[in-house]
């Protein structure tokens, strides 16, 4: 009973994230386009799964179920109320398996509203960028949840949600690397290999496998990359990763649909540090947030010399001709990344804790570079980047239960079994 008020609040907030995304859910988008596909084959969801990852994608279950909620709008709006408070509630027993931390209980769902307001669902439609990558996000965290589980039921249902999820691209590389990164910890840490974990390695790789196997994506890259970024198909390997590199960044530091991310990351950060008096963490995320706030000020910054190079858009040719053009945005996106992952690393004290955070970051930058190989991807827009903001939510989570431990020893005592 003592967890039903919590309960009861996730309820509310999902109603209120729900009402506010149903708002947007009549925009135009490709819903439409899906709804009319849909009458037009009789309403067959699933061999329409089936022709799509041979003529367009390999979201085989993701295509299926876009097409359906297209037709099913009020449906649509249930599975999104219902999903969004099992995402709660699953949050709720990874992140605070003892019931500690009242507080953060109840602020998690808001922090999460936060990063994640309606609207970073809308470039593709409502429907369809939901169901394409919020859906997947909430299984992925459903199925770690389940997979801790000793039930087969449980089990079988965590693959389940794991197969929809791997379905996502970006997903299915993040969860591999993270599975992967499980396996390996615990084999370090306790000479044990947990053999789920392995399995569900496998799965994501099938995922990602699948990708690269599927006509449809072939014939979809052709497609969108005439539309969307003639250019692409006379890159290099380099070139493509150097400007997936810069468009990551540039958005995450300078631009301004993703800015407030790194602001409440980095003042979490700083907040810690202070509170821990680590004082060479304290004086680098003070630096970090001052270039922030001047940079977003138009100051004279680091960064603003990169936007002045601004080689994103610059001829690669040209710039490889400029060697200090070419060099120092790598230089200096690379070093506010590697200083990130220190600040995490040593706020946590180099534990585990904090090994398995900095990784959370590092796999969901990885799954965000996933535009350098993809011009559709690079077409996506903002909703590409949820990967990087889930994880600097789930990383904000656990400084900030590390900000209750510093101020409340007592009612807080550190469970390193809690999961992450």
């Amino acid at each position: 009973m003592k967890n039903l008020k919590f309960y009861l609040y996730y309820f509310a907030i999902s109603l209120i994230f729900t009402i506010q995304s149903v708002v947007y859910i009549n925009d135009p988008g490709d819903q439409t386009r899906f709804a009319a596909t849909a009458r037009e084959i009789g309403y067959d969801y699933l061999g329409y799964a089936v022709t799509r990852y041979y003529t367009w994608s390999s979201r085989l279950l993701i295509e299926s179920a876009t097409m359906f909620f297209s037709v099913h709008h009020r449906i649509f709006t249930c599975v999104l109320f219902l999903s969004t408070f099992l995402l709660f509630y699953g949050l709720d027993k990874i992140l605070f398996a003892k019931g500690q931390y009242p507080l953060l209980r109840y602020g998690s769902p808001l922090l999460f509203l936060l990063l994640f307001p309606s609207s970073f669902y809308t470039g593709a439609g409502l429907i369809a960028t939901v169901t394409n990558y919020y859906f997947p996000l909430i299984t992925l965290v459903l199925a770690y949840l389940l997979v801790q589980s000793h039930k087969k039921s449980l089990l079988v249902l965590a693959i389940f949600l794991q197969i929809f999820s791997v379905m996502q691209e970006q997903l299915a590389v993040v969860a591999f690397l993270f599975y992967l990164f499980l396996v390996i910890k615990d084999y370090l840490n306790h000479s044990s290999i947990d053999y789920k974990k392995i399995g569900f390695a496998l799965i994501s790789l099938a995922g990602i496998i699948s990708v690269k196997l599927s006509p449809g994506n072939a014939i979809r890259t052709v497609k969108e990359t005439a539309t969307w970024y003639p250019e692409f198909k006379n890159m290099g390997i380099v070139e493509k990763i150097y400007k997936g590199f810069m468009n990551t960044n540039n958005i995450l530091f300078s631009g301004p649909n993703l800015l407030y991310v790194m602001f409440l990351l980095v003042l979490v950060l700083l907040i810690v540090a202070a509170l821990k008096r680590h004082l060479a963490s304290l004086v680098i995320a003070s630096g970090l947030f001052l270039l922030l706030i001047l940079n977003y000020l138009n100051f004279p910054t680091l960064l603003s010399t990169i936007q002045k190079i601004n080689p994103e858009f610059s001829k690669f040719s040209e710039l490889l001709g400029n060697k200090y053009a070419f060099i120092y945005p790598v230089l200096i996106y690379t070093s506010l990344l590697f200083l990130l992952a220190y600040l995490v690393l040593d706020l946590l004290d180099y534990s585990q804790i904090g090994m398995t955070a900095s990784f959370l970051l590092v796999a969901a930058y990885i799954g965000r570079m996933l535009v350098s190989l993809s011009p559709t991807i690079h077409a996506s827009g903002v909703r590409t980047f949820q990967p990087v903001v889930f994880a600097v939510f789930l990383v904000i989570i656990i400084l900030l239960k590390e900000v209750y431990r510093v101020l409340s020893p007592r009612d807080a005592a550190v469970n390193e079994a809690e999961h992450v």
